[in-house]
């Protein structure tokens, strides 16, 4: 399996051209069952967590402002970006706080600097968003920085279900309905609508029919990054080629299609050092999730061609930032779109690290992340 390995994430912000908006993008488990609820949504009563991991994580996000533009040049640099001339210069970031999800058991943010100047639960999807606005303090010539450390217990995550006991949707349901829906990156066209139908074919049981999904995603998508032509399932399904979001785009449209409520996952993959410092590379990456009738959520990885992974075990190499498309942020712009920008009426595509926009500025924003293996918390 290829992942983004994208240790120092780097995206270079010249404003008169674009808006960049970076997308780069905890005590002990046991084998008892799992609470059922969570910020994200309820989880299996009978799952399971196995082979505890104890992490430290650091994520640090850094701003270098090379120049304020002034006059017309921000005028212009507005203009281009779609938001009023008149607009003072700008840097806000966004970061999903990490949560207990799945296998990600008891976080605990220790250190968080600056402390955010706001933060706001995504009603949508239960992100919990924390938003930096440093725009009354922008200087040319100068460095910003984030830092947030975490520790976190990861575990192997099994829910335990099986075709035989899903049962069936509630058509009055307000969580299916929106997790069945339409939206950007997740188009039902007929083209989906058609490869969903042929995907499934005859099959009605809701947990069977999300496994033939899984099967198609598998055989019809090879792994390619950058992912050619852009992003999105209807992108996913034409070209057969992409990356862990365009699978994860790909199976939660195909579901969604079917009546099957499926949201993306988005976080990091961690690789583990061989020399046994405790070192550990922390990648992006993003899955898809999948709810049950009875409202729990199982993780399903479609980039992984092991069955094991469909709505059965999540390794502990997984840490989720946030789950949904389209998450709405606090005090974001809302007449960006993203045909210009990766932003849009003040959502984000999706959230791993961070999200940043930028405007009336030269600069760039980066994100680097740190892992370290404590022990085994067995």
């Amino acid at each position: 399996m290829q992942l983004v390995r994208d240790f120092d994430i780097v995206k270079t912000a010249v404003r008169g051209a674009k808006t960049a908006v970076l997308l780069a993008l905890a005590t002990a488990c046991t084998s008892t069952p799992a609470t059922t609820a969570t910020a994200f949504g309820a989880q299996s009563p009978d799952s399971t967590l196995t082979a505890p991991l104890r992490l430290q994580l650091e994520i640090t996000v850094t701003a270098t402002i090379d120049e304020v533009l002034t006059g017309t040049a921000l005028a212009e640099a507005n203009r281009t970006m779609g938001i009023p001339e008149d607009t003072s210069p700008t840097l806000k970031l966004w970061s999903a706080d990490l949560q207990d999800h799945f296998g990600q058991q008891d976080v605990k943010l220790l250190e968080c600097e600056p402390k955010p100047t706001r933060t706001e639960i995504d009603p949508e999807n239960g992100n919990r968003i924390f938003l930096w606005d440093f725009s009354r303090d922008l200087k040319s010539s100068q460095t910003l920085k984030v830092r947030r450390r975490y520790t976190l217990t990861n575990c192997f995550y099994d829910p335990h279900v099986t075709s035989a006991t899903v049962g069936n949707y509630k058509p009055d349901d307000s969580q299916v309905a929106f997790y069945t829906a339409s939206e950007p990156y997740l188009e039902l066209t007929d083209d989906i609508t058609s490869a969903a139908r042929i995907a499934v074919g005859d099959e009605t049981n809701p947990l069977e029919k999300a496994r033939r999904i899984f099967q198609y995603v598998r055989k019809h998508m090879t792994y390619a990054y950058p992912p050619p032509g852009g992003r999105g399932a209807s992108i996913a399904l034409a070209c057969g080629k992409g990356d862990c979001g365009q699978y994860a785009d790909l199976f939660t449209a195909l579901c969604r299609a079917q009546g099957l409520p499926a949201r993306m996952g988005a976080g990091f993959h961690l690789f583990f050092s061989k020399s046994g410092d405790g070192q550990t590379t922390v990648g992006s990456h993003a899955w898809a999730e999948l709810m049950l009738p009875d409202g729990s959520w199982v993780p399903v990885d479609p980039t992984v061609d092991e069955d094991r992974y469909f709505a059965r075990k999540l390794d502990n190499t997984h840490i989720t930032a946030s789950v949904g498309r389209n998450i709405r942020l606090p005090e974001a712009p809302e007449s960006t779109t993203y045909a210009l920008t990766e932003m849009e009426h003040g959502r984000t595509p999706f959230m791993q690290s961070c999200t940043e926009f930028l405007s009336g500025v030269k600069g760039k924003v980066s994100v680097s992340r740190r892992a370290v293996k404590l022990n085994s918390a067995d």
